[in-house]
């Protein structure tokens, strides 16, 4: 009792102590509208200037700042897309202050908000172009599934490059080019704050080109923004491996006032293989012997009959079934008085195209007893993600926010591209007759290529503690603080049951388990502080230290002739094991220093130093200078030029960043391996690798010049950006005399390689009125990229048989010997001596695109019925259609029995058949296109109606994906490309194209 009454006494005489304290402070309220439609603003960002203290709108637009001292004071309300809004109050002891704004909206805003790598700043003072995808509004309604798809085509200079249909499969990021030709050319990607794994990389034991990348993991429903850092003279203070870009992820928050707010969202969707494949020929005679094209023109031989056949579109036989998916998320976010949060969590299921009916399992299978669904549905995703972000004011101008992500599941996967244990390497390379071979199946039955189980287990968790210190006492310092981790464990499994897969080996059973850990660290720790130097004049100079670990360990086992019955490595006759580690770490500090004048002009210079244990014995610390200038020559606040510029700015930029070597790259170590000395083998160890003491980093300096501009009250924003990058120092793989009995090669710095080109982003209010909204957006780029110089003797080095790294031509450049034709004979049928093939390769044309556009549009009816559609364009790039040239090759094309066909593709493939003489050349083909990508209805449900079961507010979104290409490409569809692990290759080679795509969503607030 004594005890009690002592703590009610305390609790008294704080709250005495605390009261007349609070009674000085005062309390800022209001709400933030649409100027237009009147319709509340969430998510605007209200800061107090000069004080850090700050606040996000709540879904009605509201907002709140408590305890905020006495005194005059200018609060400013910031949202991407609209102009900024400012207004001066005084705030008395103890007294409540409204105010409200209603902001513009505005196709470039000077204002906005962006995050660089020392922290916000308002858009007007950085002098690079930043591209920003406002995720929270896009992912409820376009049909995107993971990251990739919703960067395609909404960030100019950025090409995302597809890589197959198969569900689970990642793609290749590039930013303005590629810049090398051994390491990654992949960006940084950063999650609230810690740098995360971003490796797209093969599935660890052989099942084909396919990859699978770490990106997907992150769930788009949960973020709230991303930023593309561009270019080195951007991404100069990320340091070391920055020289591709940065992609800054931002996940949501919650609010800072007001209750709970749930979001619920409900999603089926459909999933349709509608590629027609090419289907397989063979002329004949009338005694059943074969009888070609050529030969019919030549008089050898009469055809008696053309037999085309694909089982790939046979309903009856083929490995497809409609896929589906399914989506299920609840989230919830709030806040109070210095407090909020947001938590979610999602279940995924997804099902590819390939599968068994009923029908085709009779068929296809000699049993049908206790079939496991990853053998009926072998390509399928399951996966469970959560995330709980938590951030509080946990002392006196001291805030600390905690980000947390899980993601764990399992992915099933078909042997595919490339691969003779697949399923469409059977179809494409079959017999042209239904009833040769096994329903026309070349290699495998479906059955037989579905018993293999491939499959994927992970387990991913990316978290981050970020600590902001304003103090009061110091107004003009802001601190921070960052500690990350992005952990990954995966288990790869194949599994070949004895007996089921009649194909090699394979048959006597298989067995593959590995296990891959992957961490990633980070540490970021910084300051700024600001000041006004004159009315007129402002400095803001930043410093900050940076620690980056990625840590890779993976156990390797497999074995093959296992035991009858069994499924493991153990029971295996041949068993192998392996263990790999690699570790890299940088550790980078930085300087940074803006000055301002008339918030106009602003001057901003930086330095970074970065050491990094890639880097060899000999070379010491890297420097990453970079200089910036912006200039507001009209702002939103000033009187349009001529009523029609309402804001104009110009900037240029030139900075340097850098890409590390290979973890072992500049290392001297030895493998180890087994020796037989007088017939008895003994351990022993050669060398792995010679090492370069002298490696260093690649090192890109790029120039940026552009402007920002809007138009018409603000309805019209344009972005124009033209930028040169050049990067130095290449690490090329250099040949080693065999004499010195060492490796066979080693790294180097030798080369260079430029990219130059420009971007133009634009959107446009088409319409805005009380009914009707109409938004228009456009996004065009364009890329050169060359190798400069590659610091051999030869001038080009081979990528296979039909790319090559050549001086004066871009990296991966398509070469081969060009094949004329000519029909002498005026018959309409090429013969061999018709075709000449030439000795000498020449340039064919680049391997990425060169020229993107896209084209989004969003039409708004009566705040009922919302319509949006993505195109998009690639252009000047070339595709190897290695399946075409293979088929030819084992002689089942259309070119080379049908007397019909066009003259080319009759030469193209007999060509296949001159011994000596054979080329890739005439398979290279232009894969310029354009893809319908999107188009999604949504279906606004009135209040009322929403409130009738017991949500706030709800929305219906059909929509759709993959809807229709474009081009002259052969092939099944030019974006294929059966290698995706590597940096250039690009080739369609047996692989599954894109599935199209249809959802329905239905998303609930409460």
């Amino acid at each position: 009792m004594l005890k009690t009454r002592w703590l009610f006494a305390g609790i008294a005489a704080v709250a005495m102590c605390t009261t007349p304290a609070a009674a000085q402070q005062g309390i800022i309220t209001g709400r933030v509208v649409d100027a237009t439609t009147q319709a509340p603003l969430s998510d605007v960002q209200v800061v107090l200037e000069g004080t850090g203290r700050g606040t996000l709108t709540d879904p009605d637009g509201r907002y709140r700042l408590a305890d905020v001292a006495a005194g005059s004071y200018e609060i400013r309300a910031t949202r991407i897309g609209y102009n900024g809004g400012t207004q001066q109050v005084s705030v008395g002891a103890g007294a409540t202050i409204t105010a409200n704004f209603a902001l513009e909206t505005s196709a470039v805003s000077l204002d906005a908000i962006v995050v660089t790598s020392t922290g916000a700043q308002q858009k007007r003072e950085v002098a690079n172009a930043i591209s920003n995808i406002n995720a929270d509004e896009i992912v409820d309604e376009a049909p995107v599934s993971n990251i990739s798809e919703l960067l395609t085509g909404r960030a100019a200079g950025v090409n995302i490059l597809q890589s197959s249909g198969t569900v689970g499969t990642s793609t290749r990021i590039r930013i303005r080019g590629a810049t090398s030709l051994s390491l990654s050319n992949q960006p940084i990607i950063i999650v609230d704050g810690a740098r995360v794994n971003n490796s797209s990389d093969a599935f660890s034991i052989g099942i084909g080109g396919q990859t699978l990348g770490a990106l997907n993991d992150i769930n788009p429903q949960t973020i709230e923004s991303i930023e593309i850092v561009k270019g080195p003279s951007a991404a100069t203070l990320y340091g070391t491996d920055a020289a591709n870009g940065v992609i800054v992820i931002t996940t949501k928050q919650g609010g800072a006032s007001g209750g709970p707010r749930w979001n619920a969202y409900v999603e089926q969707g459909l999933t349709r293989d509608v590629t027609t494949y090419p289907e397989n020929f063979l002329g004949i005679t009338a005694a059943d012997s074969t009888c070609f094209a050529a030969e019919v023109g030549s008089g050898a031989c009469v055809q008696d009959e053309l037999l085309s056949y694909q089982p790939l579109n046979d309903e009856e036989v083929d490995p497809f079934e409609d896929g589906w998916s399914q989506l299920y998320g609840l989230s919830v976010a709030g806040g109070g008085e210095g407090i909020n949060y947001f938590f979610s969590g999602q279940l995924e299921d997804v099902v590819g195209v390939y599968g068994l009916s009923d029908n085709a399992i009779d068929r296809l299978l000699e049993t049908r007893d206790e079939l496991p669904e990853s053998r009926i549905r072998p390509n399928s995703l399951e996966n469970i993600s959560l995330r709980a972000n938590v951030g509080a004011d946990i002392a006196d101008g001291l805030r600390l926010s905690v980000n947390s992500a899980y993601v764990t599941g399992e992915t099933f996967f078909p042997p595919n591209d490339n691969n003779a244990l697949g399923v469409l390497p059977s179809g494409l390379l079959g017999y042209a007759s239904k009833d040769e071979g096994r329903f026309g199946y070349g290699y495998l039955l479906p059955g037989e290529v579905f018993a293999q189980e491939v499959v994927r287990e992970s387990d991913r968790l990316i978290g981050s503690a970020n600590l902001f210190w304003e103090p009061s006492q110091w107004d003009w310092f802001t601190g921070r603080a960052t500690l990350g981790l992005d952990n990954t464990s995966r288990h790869d499994q194949y599994f070949a049951p004895v007996g089921q897969v009649p194909l090699g080996n394979t048959v006597l059973g298989s067995r593959s388990s590995n296990r891959i850990d992957t961490k990633v660290y980070t540490a970021d720790f910084g300051g700024t502080a600001e000041f006004t130097i004159t009315p007129d004049l402002t400095s803001r100079s930043s410093a900050g230290v940076q620690y980056n670990r990625e840590f890779v360990q993976g156990t390797y086992a497999s074995g093959e002739e296992l035991g009858p019955g069994t499924k493991s490595v153990s029971s295996a006759a041949q068993q192998f094991a392996d263990e790999a580690t690699s570790e890299s770490i940088t550790l980078g500090t930085y300087l940074e220093q803006q000055f301002g004048w008339k918030n106009r002009l602003f001057v901003t210079g930086g330095i970074r130093f970065d050491d990094n244990s890639a880097f060899g014995q000999e070379f010491d610390l890297i420097s990453y200078p970079k200089i910036g200038v912006s200039y507001v020559v009209l702002d939103e606040q000033g009187e349009p030029f001529y009523n029609v510029v309402n804001s104009l700015r110009i900037r240029g930029a030139w900075g340097a960043s850098g890409r590390a070597p290979g973890a072992t790259d500049a290392l001297t170590f030895f493998d180890p391996a087994t020796a037989t000395i007088q017939g008895t083998d003994v351990p022993a160890i050669t060398f792995g690798s010679l090492g370069n003491v002298d490696l260093q980093p690649e090192s890109s300096k790029e120039v940026e010049l552009g402007l920002d501009a809007g138009f018409l009250d603000g309805r019209v924003g344009l972005g124009f950006t033209w930028y040169r990058k050049t990067t130095s120092d290449i690490l090329v793989e250099t040949p080693l005399p065999p004499s010195l009995g060492v490796s066979d090669s080693r790294f180097a710095n030798l080369g260079s390689v430029e990219n130059r080109g420009w971007e133009i982003e634009a959107n446009a209010t088409l319409l805005e009125m009380q009914d009707v909204g109409w938004d228009f957006n456009f996004t065009a780029s364009s890329n050169e990229n060359e190798l400069e110089d590659l610091g051999l003797a030869a001038d080009s080095i081979l990528i296979g048989t039909n790319q090559r790294f050549q001086e004066g031509y871009p990296l991966g450049a398509f070469f081969g010997r060009e094949v004329s034709f000519e029909d002498l004979d005026d018959n309409g049928i090429i013969s061999t001596n018709e075709v000449t093939v030439a000795e000498t390769p020449t340039f064919i044309g680049p391997a990425f695109p060169e020229t993107q556009i896209s084209l989004r549009s969003t039409l708004t009816l009566f705040d009922l019925v919302r319509l949006s559609g993505l195109m998009d364009y690639r252009g000047g790039f070339y595709q190897y259609n290695n399946t075409a040239e293979f088929r030819c090759g084992v002689q089942n094309c259309r070119g080379l029995f049908d007397t019909s066909a066009p003259l080319d593709i009759q030469a193209r493939a007999l060509q296949t058949q001159i011994q000596g003489a054979r080329s890739a050349a005439p398979f290279i083909e232009d894969a310029t296109f354009w893809k319908l990508r999107e188009i999604s209805v949504t279906l606004l449900i009135p209040n009322d109606w929403a409130q009738r079961i017991g949500s706030s507010n709800a929305s219906l979104v059909f929509s759709g994906r993959n809807l229709g290409t474009w081009t002259d490409y052969t092939g099944t569809d030019p974006e294929m490309n059966s290698l995706p692990t590597t940096n250039f290759n690009s080739y369609d080679f047996l692989g599954q194209p894109p599935a199209r795509s249809f959802t329905l969503r239905l998303n609930l607030g409460f």
